[in-house]
C-alpha cells in the first residue's frame, strides 16, 4: 500500500481505473458462475429427491409382493390342514412349493409350540437358507407376532451373516387359531441394486457399518472403507441426509442417504441414491476459464482507456505539483503558480495562489506572536526564579540546601525559607500547584507574596490585636480571617495551621476552586528544639536521625490526611510537632522527585531516596542535596521530565 502511494498520479489513475473494470468483470463473472452452478445443484437435488421417491416405491413394491404372498399362504386351508397333521415332511414340501410360487429367496415357517407335539421345536426353511433358523426361532418380533391371534403383517430389513434380507411375515390362522408364523424374504445383492438403479436412472448402494450388500457401481461384499469418510451414514438415527460431494471409485456424487429399518423400527442398513457431479464440475471448470478470459480482456482494455483518461487529468495537476515542490525546496511563500488551464484547474490554481498569500500573512503574524510569547515566557521564568531563596543558606542552628527544576518554562512548584528577627525560628515552606504553565506560576507567586507578607506584617497583626482589644478593630478579609486573628490573640503567635487556613482562603478567592495546591508549612524552633508543621495534602517530609552504627534511621513526619489549598473553604488544618536533635536531617520535596520516570517507564521511587538518606550520616545539607539530585538524574537519563522537581535538604547543627 505504501509503494502504491509513492507512484505518480498518472500511474495510480491507470491502476485504479483498470482495477475497477477488472474487479467489476470478475464479480460479474463470478456471480454468473455461482448462479449457474447453484441452479445446476438445485436441479440435481430436485432430481435426486424425485429419484428417491421412485427407488423407495420400487423397494415398497417388492415388499408388497412379499406381503401379498404371506397373506395368501396364511389363509391357505390346505396348508392349515397340513399343519394340523403335525407332520414335518408335509410342511417342508409346502414350504418349497411356496418359495417357487412366490419367487421369494427364502420361505420359512416357525411353529407355535403349544399347537404341536412333534414339530414344536423346529423351524422350517426353504433350501439354502438354514442360517436364518437360529434368528427366526429367537427373534423378538417373531415371538411377539406369534403371541397374537390377529392377522397382522410385519415387514422389515434383517442384516445377517454378511447379507441383508427384506422380510414380510404373518401369523397362519387355522379356524381362528394361530398355528405359527409364515416368513418370506428377498436376499439383496448386486442385481437387486441394479434393478432399482435401472428403474431410477441413478446409482444405488446398500450398506451398513461393516460392508456393502449390493451396489450398481461396485461388487457386493466390499468393506465400508471403500466409502471414504461416509461410515457415519451407515448406522445410527433414522433421518434422511443429503451429501453434495460423496466420493467413491474416483467419482464425486450428489448422494441421498435413506435408512432401511428393521422389524424393531431401528436402522438396519442404509440405501445411498447417487447422482454424478460430473456435469456440475465440468460447468464450473468451463465457467472459470471464461472468467479468466473475460478478466484478461477487461484488464487490457481498461489499461488503454485508463492511460488516456489519466493523462488528461494528471498533466495539469503535475504542473501544479512541480510549482508546490519549488515552493517547498526554496521555502519562499512569495512564489505563485502560473499557467493557463481549463475551468476546474484554473479555479484550483487561483485558489491555491490566494491560499499562499493568506498563508504568508498568517506565517508572518505567527512568527511575530511566537517571538513575543518566547520573550514573555523567558521573562516569566526569570521572574519566577527570583521568587526562590538562595540555593544554600546557613541559619543559626539549621543548614539548608535546595534544588528546583521546572518541566516547562514556568512551573507549579514553590518553596521558601526565612528566619525571624530574633534568630530563633526558621520557617520552611514547600508547595505544588496542579498543572504547569502560567496559571500555576501565578499561584506560586501568590503563595510567595503571602509568605513574605506574613513575615513582614507581624507587627501590623499585633497592632490589630491591640486595636481589637480597644474596640477600634475593623473586619479584615471576612469572618474567617477574624477568627484566625482571634486565635493569634489567644496563642500569641501565628501557627502553621492558621497560615494554611489564610492561604487557602486567598487561593480559593483567586481561583474559585479551579486550581489546587498542596502545601507543607513548617517552622524549626531552635529554643525548643522542635519542628512545628501543618500539611495540606502534600508529600510528608523525611526525618533522618543518626544511629550508633553510623547509618541514619529514616522516618516520615506523621500527618493526618487533609484537603489541598483552594479545594474547600471550611477546612480545619491541624498543627503537629516533633522533637529535633542535633545532627538530624530533614528532607522536604515535591512528588516529581519520586514519580518522574526513566526511558523504561520506571519511576525513581521512594526506595532509591531512602537508600541515599541512610548513608548520609556525615553529609552536609549541600552534600545530601547533590547526592539525591545526581542519583535521580542519572536514573532519568535523557527521558524528559513530566513534572517539576523540588527538593530542600536541612541539617540541624
Amino acid at each position: 500500500m505504501n509503494r502504491f502511494g509513492e507512484l505518480s498520479l498518472k500511474t495510480r489513475l491507470v491502476a485504479a481505473f483498470g482495477g475497477v473494470v477488472l474487479v467489476s468483470a470478475l464479480l460479474s463473472s463470478i456471480v454468473y458462475s455461482v448462479a449457474l452452478v447453484t441452479t445446476m445443484k438445485k436441479s440435481a437435488k430436485d432430481k435426486i429427491e424425485e429419484t428417491t421417491k421412485v427407488a423407495l416405491t420400487q423397494i415398497d413394491q417388492r415388499g408388497r409382493g412379499l406381503e401379498i404372498y404371506a397373506d395368501l399362504i396364511s389363509s391357505d386351508q390346505t396348508f392349515g390342514q397340513v399343519l394340523s397333521f403335525d407332520s414335518s415332511l408335509g410342511i417342508s414340501q409346502k414350504i418349497e412349493e411356496f418359495r417357487q410360487l412366490s419367487q421369494a429367496d427364502v420361505v420359512a415357517f416357525v411353529p407355535k409350540p403349544e399347537r404341536y407335539v412333534e414339530i414344536k421345536e423346529k423351524v422350517f426353511l426353504s433350501s439354502g437358507s438354514e442360517a436364518l433358523a437360529p434368528f427366526l426361532k429367537t427373534s423378538a418380533p417373531v415371538l411377539k407376532l406369534m403371541s397374537s391371534d390377529s392377522a397382522i403383517i410385519r415387514r422389515g430389513w434383517l442384516p445377517l451373516d454378511g447379507e441383508i434380507y427384506l422380510l414380510a411375515m404373518k401369523p397362519v390362522l387355522h379356524f381362528g387359531a394361530n398355528m405359527g408364523i409364515i416368513i418370506l424374504a428377498l436376499r439383496t445383492h448386486d442385481s437387486f441394486a441394479k434393478d432399482i438403479a435401472s428403474a431410477t436412472g441413478t446409482d444405488i448402494i446398500l450398506f451398513d457399518e461393516k460392508k456393502i450388500f449390493g451396489s450398481s457401481i461396485q461388487p457386493a461384499g466390499a468393506p465400508v472403507r471403500e466409502l471414504p469418510n461416509q461410515t457415519e451414514y451407515a448406522g445410527g438415527g433414522s433421518s434422511h441426509k443429503l451429501v453434495e460431494n460423496f466420493e467413491i471409485g474416483g467419482m464425486s456424487y450428489l448422494a441421498f442417504f435413506v435408512p432401511l429399518l428393521d422389524l424393531n423400527e431401528k436402522r438396519a442398513a442404509t440405501l445411498a441414491i447417487e447422482v454424478s457431479n460430473k456435469a456440475i464440475r465440468e460447468t464450473r471448470s468451463k465457467t472459470l476459464r471464461q472468467v479468466l478470459l473475460v478478466a484478461a480482456l477487461a484488464a487490457s482494455l481498461s489499461g488503454v482507456i485508463g492511460y488516456f483518461l489519466a493523462k488528461a487529468i494528471s498533466t495539469p495537476l503535475h504542473r501544479i505539483t512541480q510549482g508546490i515542490l519549488s515552493i517547498i525546496d526554496r521555502g519562499d511563500l512569495g512564489i505563485r503558480i502560473s499557467g493557463t488551464f481549463g475551468a476546474e484547474m484554473g479555479i484550483l490554481t487561483r485558489s491555491f495562489n490566494r491560499l499562499l498569500t493568506q498563508l504568508q500573512d498568517a506565517h508572518e503574524k505567527l512568527a511575530a506572536s511566537e517571538r513575543r510569547m518566547k520573550q514573555e515566557l523567558t521573562m516569566a521564568s526569570t521572574v519566577q526564579e527570583m521568587l526562590f531563596p538562595e540555593r544554600v543558606k546557613s541559619f543559626s542552628k539549621l543548614e539548608l540546601a535546595s534544588f528546583i527544576e521546572s518541566s516547562t518554562e514556568t512551573g507549579g512548584d514553590w518553596y521558601g525559607y526565612t528566619e525571624d528577627r530574633a534568630g530563633q525560628n526558621v520557617s520552611v515552606m514547600i508547595g505544588d500547584v496542579t498543572g504547569h504553565g502560567m496559571s500555576a506560576a501565578l499561584i506560586t507567586a501568590i503563595a510567595n507574596g503571602f509568605f513574605k507578607g506574613v513575615q513582614e506584617s507581624e507587627g501590623a497583626i499585633r497592632k490589630m490585636l491591640r486595636e481589637m482589644e480597644d474596640g477600634t478593630g475593623h473586619s479584615v478579609n471576612g469572618d474567617v480571617f477574624l477568627s484566625r486573628v482571634q486565635h493569634l490573640r489567644d496563642q500569641g503567635t501565628l501557627s502553621m495551621a492558621d497560615l494554611l487556613a489564610l492561604l487557602n482562603q486567598m487561593i480559593l478567592d483567586s481561583t474559585k476552586g479551579s486550581i489546587l495546591m498542596t502545601f507543607f508549612a513548617s517552622v524549626f524552633d531552635s529554643t525548643k528544639s522542635e519542628l512545628r508543621y501543618a500539611n495540606a495534602g502534600h508529600n510528608r517530609p523525611f526525618l533522618c536521625r543518626p544511629q550508633t552504627d553510623g547509618e541514619m534511621r529514616v522516618t516520615v513526619l506523621p500527618s493526618p490526611p487533609s484537603s489541598r489549598l483552594g479545594e474547600i473553604l471550611d477546612v480545619k488544618f491541624l498543627e503537629n510537632s516533633v522533637p529535633i536533635q542535633r545532627g538530624d536531617v530533614l528532607i522536604w520535596y515535591t512528588d516529581g522527585l519520586l514519580e518522574c520516570e526513566n526511558q523504561a517507564g520506571e519511576m525513581y521511587g521512594k526506595r532509591r531516596v531512602l537508600n541515599i538518606l541512610r548513608k548520609a550520616g556525615s553529609f552536609s545539607a549541600e552534600d545530601i542535596r547533590n547526592a539525591l539530585v545526581t542519583d535521580a538524574y542519572q536514573f532519568f537519563g535523557d527521558q524528559p521530565r513530566k513534572d517539576d522537581i523540588t527538593l530542600v535538604a536541612g541539617r540541624v547543627s
